[in-house]
């Protein structure tokens, strides 16, 4: 049978190991990047750019890498400056949901590439989807070719054959 006096030092163990902090600090909160975010047409029409980092505040999002289709989600996040978020913006070759499936054909996307890159802060070229030879296409060499040239990173979703033709175009790109 236990004695009164180890019961006691048993108690006073429980209780402190209950009450007293767990460890000598408290743990510091993580900080989040999400390295796809996008703020696409229906969410921008949804949720206000203010709504939208309210909750990258309270969900403790310190930066994103943000593409949308049309890039004006985008460029609303960028020019919000908002403190505390890092914004990395990507430029989306698509207008609308059907150019996921043309894009790479499309004289119209590359011209439009060109145009949202003179804004002077976008730092790649993406997200796109391509698969297969049809990343073999000349659109998808100025693409590519347009992204080494400025420095940009490529963010393509892809298959095996569509990324070993993006870097036959060029072994320079970068690309996530």
């Amino acid at each position: 049978m236990a004695s009164r006096k180890s019961v006691g030092r048993w108690l006073a163990a429980a209780l402190f190991a209950v009450l007293a902090p767990a460890g000598t600090a408290a743990q510091q909160q993580l900080k989040i990047f999400d390295s796809h975010l996008h703020f696409n047409d229906g969410a921008t029409a949804a949720y206000s750019v203010e709504h939208v980092l309210d909750i990258f505040r309270r969900s403790n999002v310190a930066g994103i890498l943000a593409n949308s289709r049309p890039n004006f989600g985008t460029q609303k996040l960028v020019e919000a400056k908002a403190p505390g978020l890092w914004v990395v913006p990507f430029i989306r070759p698509y207008r609308q949901l059907d150019d996921v499936q043309s894009w790479y054909t499309d004289p119209s996307i590359y011209a439009l590439i060109e145009t949202e890159y003179k804004r002077g802060y976008y730092r790649g070229v993406g997200e796109f989807h391509i698969y297969g030879d049809a990343a073999a296409g000349p659109w998808v060499k100025k693409t590519v070719d347009f992204a080494v040239e400025h420095d940009l990173t490529i963010l393509a979703h892809c298959d095996e054959t569509a990324l070993e033709l993006l870097f036959k175009h060029n072994a320079k790109a970068r690309i996530v």
